[in-house]
C-alpha cells in the first residue's frame, strides 16, 4: 500500500465526543458538512447521501461507507468511502487528548488515480477541518 496522506487537526472538544460522531453515522450527517442524511444498511454499512457544490452548482450523490474497525478504549477507527464508484478512501483515526485540547489524526490511502489523489486529499482536509470546528460548536467548545 502507497503512503498515505497524513492530516492533523486540534480542536476543544474530548476525543470520546469526536469517537461519538465518527462512529455514530447519524451523529455525523448532523456535523458533517456535505453529509445531508445517512442509510443504515446493516453490518457496518451505509449510505451517505452527499451534496457538493462547486462554484453554484450543487451535485448530489450517493456514496456508500463501511466502518471497519472501531475500539473505543484507544480512540481509532477505520473507514472505507467509495466516491463515484472507482475512487475509494481508506481513512484511519486516531485521536488523542488532553484536558484543553484533543489531536485527531487521519491517514488516507486512496485507491485511484494519481491527480484524483491528490484533489481529493486537499478537499478532503478543507471538509474535515470544518467538520471537526463544527463539533466544536455543537458541543459547545468554540
Amino acid at each position: 500500500m502507497k503512503e498515505p496522506f497524513v492530516f492533523t487537526y486540534r480542536i476543544h472538544s474530548h476525543t470520546r465526543d469526536i469517537f461519538q460522531y465518527l462512529t455514530d453515522m447519524q451523529k455525523l450527517a448532523t456535523a458533517h458538512p456535505l453529509v445531508t442524511s445517512v442509510d443504515e444498511l446493516g453490518d457496518s454499512n451505509y449510505r451517505f447521501h452527499v451534496t457538493l457544490t462547486l462554484g453554484f452548482i450543487p451535485i448530489y450523490f450517493t456514496c456508500p461507507v463501511t466502518l471497519l474497525e472501531s475500539d473505543g478504549d484507544k480512540n481509532t477507527l477505520r473507514v472505507r468511502v467509495t466516491l463515484f464508484k472507482y475512487n475509494t478512501v481508506e481513512i484511519g483515526y486516531r485521536m488523542i487528548g488532553t484536558d484543553d485540547f484533543s489531536l485527531i489524526e487521519e491517514s488516507m490511502h486512496y485507491t485511484s488515480l494519481p491527480p484524483m489523489k491528490h484533489l481529493m486529499s486537499k478537499y478532503l482536509k478543507k471538509v474535515h477541518y470544518k467538520f471537526y470546528k463544527k463539533i466544536d460548536t455543537l458541543e459547545g467548545n468554540e
